[in-house]
């Protein structure tokens, strides 16, 4: 969750104010996305 609070940080801070807003997307809602293999996590690699 701590990551997600740092990518709505960072999507505020350039303009975006509408994507993952009124408590969207919850713990529950990342919980049920994993067990439904519904998320994806992309990594950058150097």
């Amino acid at each position: 969750m701590a990551v997600l609070e740092a990518a709505k940080g960072i999507m505020r801070a350039s303009g975006n104010m509408g994507q993952w807003v009124n408590g969207y997307p919850s713990e529950e809602v990342i919980l049920h996305d994993i067990e439904k293999d519904y998320g994806f996590v992309v990594e950058e690699v150097k």
